[in-house]
């Protein structure tokens, strides 16, 4: 067999992408996080749901790129991978079963993460309330339901990289990963189009609208990397020549998940962004007294006049409500009002 593939074709190598992804990915979601709980801690407010949820998502994007960071001989073709290293595919399988099932849970922490901040934004809008809640129960059904086919998609589990067990078998796993992609596109439109209809009917400036729009789209953004994921699927059968194409699934598949959480911690940064607005403003003061200070030093007329305190920021000074409001929430209440 060796001498009927080409050197040119053993040679071949794209595992290096998947490789510098999963580590991109592992700085830019832990960075994130961090971030959040900064911001947490700047804002005074009390831990919540969403942030509780944060954890495990994060967990899930973690382990799915450090899962694509060890996996033998990916990135190399199939028939390659035959010849110079048959063991591996057995790490390359056991990789195809765990993926599903870590990505699965992995899309769904931060979904239910942003839907959270939905159902704060509107507290009196029942068929609103409704809406959010329907789509959070659909979205953590159909992820257990992923999870439980990903899982269960070859019986017993090892079959699928042992094929001398006697009596197993295993489902249509092409089908299993295309069908089980489409559905998350779906939810991703659904969370782009769902608070759309309560920020335009605010009674609030034109500017706080399209502020708060663009707030709620960044729930969205992972759609981009789910589309190109459910296309990947569609276009190529992740059992033909699957050491090769697994570097495009995986990138995918790692980019998915951790967009969807740096997406659902973006709209908690308002306090950071502020500080370093405050930051600077005081900053600016500051240079101002200096040089009016000197200014009347060279000119014989210094005075007793106290140096204004600019240590601290007002924002920081200023003390939070004692309930968890998000800075949408607010905007909201006060055009509702």
């Amino acid at each position: 067999m060796a001498a009927s593939i080409s050197p040119e074709r053993m040679l071949e190598y794209s595992g290096d992408t998947l490789r510098d992804v999963s580590i991109a990915f592992i700085v830019l979601v832990t960075l994130a996080v961090i971030l959040r709980f900064v911001a947490l801690r700047l804002s005074e407010k009390p831990l919540s749901i969403d942030d509780i949820l944060t954890i495990p998502g994060y967990l899930c994007s973690v382990g799915l790129c450090i899962l694509s960071l060890d996996i033998g001989r990916v990135g190399y073709h199939l028939d390659v991978v035959e010849v110079i290293d048959p063991q591996a595919l057995v790490p390359w399988a056991k990789c195809l079963y765990a993926t599903p099932i870590i990505y699965s849970a992995g899309c769904c922490f931060p979904r239910v993460v942003l839907l959270t901040l939905y159902l704060r934004i509107c507290e009196k809008n029942r068929r609103y309330r409704f809406a959010c809640y329907s789509l959070m129960a659909f979205i953590v059904i159909f992820a257990i339901a992923d999870i439980m086919a990903g899982a269960f998609e070859c019986w017993p589990a090892a079959y699928l990289w042992d094929k001398t067990i006697v009596g197993g078998k295993c489902d249509n796993i092409p089908m299993f990963y295309r069908w089980g992609t489409l559905p998350n596109v779906i939810i991703d439109v659904a969370m782009l189009i769902l608070p759309q209809p309560v920020v335009w009917k605010l009674q609030v400036p034109a500017q706080v609208k399209y502020g708060l729009a663009v707030t709620f789209l960044t729930g969205s953004i992972g759609m981009v990397t789910s589309i190109c994921r459910c296309v990947a699927f569609f276009t190529n059968n992740p059992l033909t020549d699957g050491t090769w194409l697994s570097v495009t699934f995986l990138v995918w598949s790692v980019a998915e998940v951790g967009v969807y959480l740096i997406a659902a911690c973006l709209p908690c940064y308002r306090p950071l962004l502020r500080l370093a607005i405050n930051r600077g403003r005081m900053t600016s003061i500051r240079s101002r007294y200096v040089h009016q200070k000197s200014s009347r030093s060279s000119a014989g007329r210094i005075t007793a006049t106290p140096e204004p305190d600019v240590e601290m920021s007002p924002y920081l000074k200023a003390k939070s409500d004692q309930c968890r409001e998000s800075d949408e929430q607010v905007l909201v209440m006060k055009g509702s009002s």
